[in-house]
């Protein structure tokens, strides 16, 4: 909650990092859009793709599931996707290939509002992108010591900015600042340390992405 809670006070125009993962091989190409397990939630919950997109939902910690439905009592429950996401399988993917919404769920932690949404529209011509493009966040290894890297693919030319901070709000590390790149998939490092080159202590830490006029956060746990 206290991430969340800090998010608009940080996030910035020129606030832009860290592990975005959306694959897009070019506009009237299919992509495959990014959700980060963190702790008991999917980072991001919400979704909104084109039909022929794929979904790649990675593990971090702990034991969970990926399983459609809105819930236990769905006569439909798992009938798309039930895949767990544990140390031994530690992605799954799912490609939508007809429009609508998809809710799911995670199964051990569903009473803890483990939840997301997936929302498959048809592009109305050749060259379209989703109406609205997330740029889904995701670094690796995470958690990390003493590196991680921060993929993220630009819809369009931009400037990119990029920043760290901790659980209480404070600024530990710039990363980018109006870093102009092309199009396509790029990535930045953390190496774990604060503005001053001192290594932070271990714990979870916020990073913000900002680039194309998206801007977006994920949390990153560095452990000794």
């Amino acid at each position: 909650m206290l991430f969340r809670n800090i998010i608009p006070r940080f996030l910035h125009p020129a606030l832009a990092s860290v592990v975005l993962a959306i694959l897009v091989a070019s506009p009237a190409a299919a992509a495959t859009h990014v959700v980060t397990q963190v702790d008991m939630s999917f980072s991001p919950p919400d979704l909104v793709i084109n039909v022929g997109d794929t979904v790649q939902w990675v593990w971090t910690a702990g034991f969970h599931t990926v399983t459609n439905g809105a819930s236990l009592a769905d006569p439909n429950v798992g009938k798309k996707f039930d895949a767990s996401l544990t140390p031994t399988t530690t992605m799954f993917s799912y490609t939508f290939t007809a429009p609508g919404t998809v809710p799911y769920f995670c199964r051990p932690h569903l009473v803890f509002g483990m939840t997301g949404t997936v929302t498959v529209q048809v592009a109305s011509g050749v060259g379209d992108v989703p109406a609205h493009v997330t740029l889904a966040l995701a670094s690796a290894p995470n958690p990390f010591n003493p590196r991680t890297l921060i993929g993220y693919t630009l819809p369009a030319a931009s400037g990119v900015s990029a920043a760290v901070h901790d659980a209480a709000g404070r600024l530990v590390r710039q990363l980018a600042v109006d870093l102009q790149q092309e199009a396509g998939r790029h990535e930045l490092a953390w190496d774990g340390a604060g503005e001053d080159g001192r290594v932070m202590p271990a714990g979870v830490y916020l990073v913000t992405v900002s680039g194309a006029g998206l801007h977006e956060a994920t949390k990153v746990t560095l452990v000794k």
